[in-house]
């Protein structure tokens, strides 16, 4: 570790207990994925204090920062992060007002489905079963069934130079599996929280559909390997899926990487792969599917830290 990041972690250490700061974090048990390498520090901070605090001495020090949720959608690159990955799997604060739920970035999507639920809440029964933090879902615009974010955000609370900015919905420019977060000008900015506005509707209904699309996912996408969801965003012309089957890859592996005998939009770890088998795989795909249908397809899962 070179004298930056020894005299950050130096400081880290005064404010942030060893329970929550990392050393060399293997960032592939921190992925859905289970690939990647290691960050030279990872830290989760437990409010927006203290995230305040670490973005300043990274800033101060000249270090990059990371921001990591739940793993649910990235690729962490084999050589690792040359930086600080902020995880924030200890911001879950959740507030209700009225039909509104104000959650913060860590807290898990699942668990505002459940809160959703519990108070009669509707418009967020599509993300039943999605595994990643609210603030991954608000970068990517996360969506399933036809539903997506952008339906529901009413706005989005972010860190950006020392200060919280409040991000309407309209000027978020979510398109999809997009928004602006996911633009270079917001690199280093930090979801902290969003406002989802919901609406009343009787539970057994709510329940129904959630009952509905639980069963859907479970037939569709439980391909038994470490994956991050579907490879590729959906084209124009059709589903990924359809495509990648039709022109033969469906199981084709490169090293310890595969395209699911289940689910021929995921790309999963069969128990060894790395970042390059995945991103191999990936662009033979992506090729094989063009030269076949000249379709071109999107990757959906991102590259962290590239």
């Amino acid at each position: 570790m070179n004298a930056e990041f020894d005299f950050l972690y130096k400081q880290l250490c005064s404010f942030i207990p060893s329970s929550r700061l990392f050393l060399n974090a293997n960032l592939s048990k921190y992925t859905s994925f289970k690939i990647g390498g290691n960050a030279n520090i990872m830290v989760m901070p437990s409010d927006i204090r203290e995230l305040n605090i670490i973005c300043i001495l990274c800033k101060k020090i000249g270090i990059r920062f990371y921001v990591l949720g739940r793993g649910t959608n990235v690729l962490v690159l084999d050589s690792g992060i040359n930086g600080v990955v902020i995880k924030t799997d200890k911001l879950q604060t959740v507030k209700i007002s009225g039909t509104y739920i104000t959650a913060e970035a860590g807290a898990s999507i699942q668990e505002i489905v459940n809160i959703a639920l519990d108070n009669n809440f509707s418009g967020l029964e599509w993300a039943c079963g999605i595994p990643g933090s609210v603030g991954g879902a608000v970068y990517m615009n996360a969506g399933a069934y036809g539903g997506q974010m952008s339906d529901i955000v009413k706005s989005v609370k972010v860190y950006d130079n020392g200060k919280a900015t409040i991000i309407s919905n309209q000027n978020a420019q979510f398109d999809y599996r997009h928004s602006i977060f996911e633009e270079k000008k917001y690199q280093h900015c930090v979801i902290l929280s969003t406002i989802l506005k919901l609406k009343k509707d009787e539970q057994k209904n709510i329940q129904n559909r959630i009952t509905e699309f639980t069963l859907k996912r479970k037939q569709t996408q439980n391909v038994g390997y470490p994956n991050a969801g579907s490879a590729f965003k959906k084209p124009k012309e059709g589903y990924a899926a359809k495509f990648i089957e039709d022109a033969g890859l469906k199981g084709i592996t490169f090293g310890g990487a595969a395209v699911s005998n289940v689910h021929s939009g995921f790309i999963v770890n069969l128990g060894n792969a790395t970042c390059s088998d995945v991103t191999n795989l990936m662009d033979y795909i992506s090729s094989t599917v063009y030269k076949k249908f000249n379709v071109v397809l999107i990757p959906e899962i991102k590259i962290f830290g590239g």
